[in-house]
């Protein structure tokens, strides 16, 4: 068959062979000596061939481009003309792999060493006593608690001597190098360090910065006071010691749990006086235990007499459920209960006020002046102008003499108003009875009576008003009814 130049698409439903009848796949090339086929563009030759000992994938000769294994259109494994090979991702050798040349894991360039490592390198265990190996040099922080096993360095590994002053410069073994605990009691002896060890001023403040020796340094007891000077305290401190194992802070003011103290002792949180506390949240103060109490004395009293007298002090405390306010010589004087019941002369307050024993005295609002109306003026000459108030009862009380109007002759305001519409009897002129009633808008209007004059004395009325629901008042004064003495503001 001659040959054939196809511009256009050619396209083959079956299989195609080329050396051969019977093709076994899609595209089946057969040659007596070498089978090859080339992909090329812009010079450059994509070669796979095969002959009777070899098979390779690659560059034709001269070429000069890497070639690439790619997946996902990224370069996975790359060999160049001079035989480098990078890889991309991952490396998993499952059997042996020998390489001749240098091998780079992680370096931007080509190694220069038969391993080179850019990164951090794991593995189970090193073969060989590393005899050969310089320059070695441990980072900071490369050695943790993880790397070294406890015992890891023991006596047998550091013999007497083996590290000398030579060995260890100024500063080479500082906090950074030394974890916390890392030197504990089983790492040094009884008497490891003795006077032949350490010199007479060997260590000096600027050898131990601050703070370097803390209780967590210390065992319990390992520091007595045969240890110590007796003037010895930090640097700058204004506690000293004071008689009978007392100590004093001698200037400045203390903080617990704050930073910025802003008085003498300043508590961030909360205070407890006692053997437990109840409070948590920040600004409590507790007292707890069976003598808790609170005690305010006196601000004229310099020093505790040796007789208190009433009045020298006084304290709140809660005996069994009641808050009571106590005194010397008369005991207990306010007691609230925990149903809110407030007792004055008794601990047992079974009423919302129960006054018992002395004089009671209940301080009330002053008599109101009320805009009079429709012509109504206040009779004058000595009796009383129209007023009003409202007593601690809720209780709305009037007064005075008015005439020469006529209907509404004044309004109370909100709070002062009846719940409905009051009746009451008075007298008017001439001296007979009339009748003022009191509306739910708080009109004070003249039903019946005469202009001439008529009085308002004694209406009293309950103002309208959230009410308590009792068989009982809610307070009771227990002293005779002559000493009970209401107080108006005149």
């Amino acid at each position: 068959m001659a040959d054939q130049t196809i511009t256009g698409k050619l396209v083959v439903t079956e299989k195609i062979g080329v050396g051969l009848e019977e093709p076994i796949a899609q595209l089946h090339i057969s040659a007596a000596t070498s089978s090859r086929v080339f992909l090329e563009s812009g010079g450059s030759l994509l070669k796979l061939s095969v002959d009777g000992t070899t098979a390779a994938i690659g560059t034709d000769a001269g070429t000069g481009v890497p070639l690439s294994l790619q997946t996902d259109g990224t370069n996975r494994l790359t060999i160049t003309s001079s035989g480098n090979t990078s890889i991309s991702g991952p490396l998993s050798v499952q059997n042996t792999l020998t390489i001749n040349g240098h091998v780079g894991i992680g370096t931007a360039v080509s190694p220069t060493a038969k391993l080179q490592v850019n990164g951090t390198v794991a593995a189970t265990s090193f073969q060989g006593d590393a005899s050969g190996l310089t320059g070695l040099q441990i980072p900071a922080g490369s050695i943790t608690n993880i790397q070294l096993e406890d015992n890891a360095v023991t006596a047998a590994k550091i013999q007497d001597g083996s590290v000398g002053q030579a060995e260890l410069a100024v500063n080479s073994v500082v906090e950074a190098k030394l974890a916390t605990s890392a030197v504990t009691e089983p790492k040094l002896a009884n008497n490891a360090v003795s006077s032949l060890k350490l010199a007479a001023g060997s260590v000096l403040t600027d050898k131990l910065a601050d703070s370097a020796v803390t209780t967590a340094k210390l065992a319990a007891g390992s520091v007595t006071l045969d240890k110590l000077d007796a003037a010895a305290k930090p640097a700058g401190s204004q506690w000293v010691s004071g008689a009978a194992g007392a100590i004093a802070y001698t200037s400045g003011n203390v903080g617990i749990d704050t930073a910025t103290p802003g008085a003498p002792l300043h508590v961030g949180s909360y205070m407890v006086v006692g053997p437990f506390a109840a409070t948590t949240g920040t600004g409590g103060i507790d007292v707890t235990g069976p003598a808790a109490e609170l005690g305010f004395v006196k601000r004229s009293l310099t020093a505790w007499p040796a007789s208190p007298v009433a009045g020298d002090r006084y304290v709140w405390y809660n005996q069994s459920g009641s808050a009571s306010l106590w005194t010397e010589q008369r005991g207990d004087l306010l007691t609230v209960n925990s149903e809110g019941n407030v007792g004055i002369g008794t601990s047992n307050p079974d009423r919302r006020l129960i006054v018992r024993g002395g004089e009671t005295s209940l301080q009330q609002e002053g008599w109101q002046t009320p805009t009079l109306q429709n012509g109504w003026v206040n009779y004058g000459n000595t009796f009383n102008n129209a007023a009003y108030f409202k007593d601690s009862l809720g209780i709305v009380h009037l007064r005075g003499l008015v005439r020469g109007g006529s209907g509404t002759i004044f309004t109370l305001p909100e709070g002062y108003r009846p719940s409905g519409r009051e009746l009451h009897g008075v007298s008017t002129d001439p001296n007979v009875a009339g009748r003022i009633d009191i509306l739910t808008d708080g009109q004070v209007y003249k039903e019946s009576g005469s202009s001439n004059w008529i009085s308002l004395d004694g209406i009293t009325f309950m103002a309208r008003g959230p009410r308590l629901v009792s068989p009982r008042p809610p307070f009771v004064f227990e002293d005779r009814l002559p000493n009970f003495r209401p107080i108006v503001n005149p």
